[in-house]
């Protein structure tokens, strides 16, 4: 009988045990890569200021497990209560009046942030992540909607052109938006 009493109380000691186990390694496993909505792939651009403004940040796309991308665009020095137009655009920045490929989501003044998630170009011709890598193209945030809505404040070179130096932010203007 003493006998039995004791291995019970050591089955349960050890059922108690792997409980205890499973909850901390729960708690501790964080995210798994399997259940992330993201792909592995993701590629950073800096946005570099337009000579008359200290606006810059980082671009950054990344790819969902769907086959779609992310991009958040993450501004320093904006203003709060403004609202900024982004666009990409076929072209380095040097390109004036270059054809936008597709509209973002305008940045948000007070927290310099910008998020569109995209499959398709404006064109409606799917865009992957590989596409992304070779594409010949440029990013650019305006000042605003209204009277300086051609007026670049930051951009960047992507895809193809990301080694390019940005010599000059070129304008883009309202009718080719």
């Amino acid at each position: 009988m003493t006998t039995i009493l004791l291995s019970m109380k050591s089955l349960y000691l050890n059922i108690r045990a792997l409980i205890v186990m499973a909850l901390l390694l729960g708690a501790c496993g964080g995210t798994d890569d399997v259940d992330s909505e993201y792909t592995e792939n993701e590629r950073a651009y800096s946005m570099e200021s337009a000579s008359d403004y200290n606006v810059q940040g980082v671009a950054t796309f990344r790819e969902k497990r769907n086959g779609d991308l992310q991009l958040t665009l993450q501004l320093e020095n904006t203003v709060a209560g403004g609202t900024h137009p982004a666009h990409m655009h076929y072209g380095t920045t040097d390109v004036p009046n270059s054809r936008m490929a597709l509209m973002l989501t305008p940045v948000d003044g007070a927290t310099g942030t910008s998020i569109t998630t995209f499959s398709h170009l404006i064109d409606g011709s799917s865009f992957s992540f590989e596409d992304l890598l070779n594409f010949d193209g440029s990013l650019k945030v305006h000042l605003d909607d209204g009277a300086n809505k051609d007026v670049v404040m930051c951009g960047a070179n992507i895809g193809q052109n990301q080694a390019s130096t940005i010599s000059n932010m070129a304008v883009c203007t309202s009718g080719n938006q």
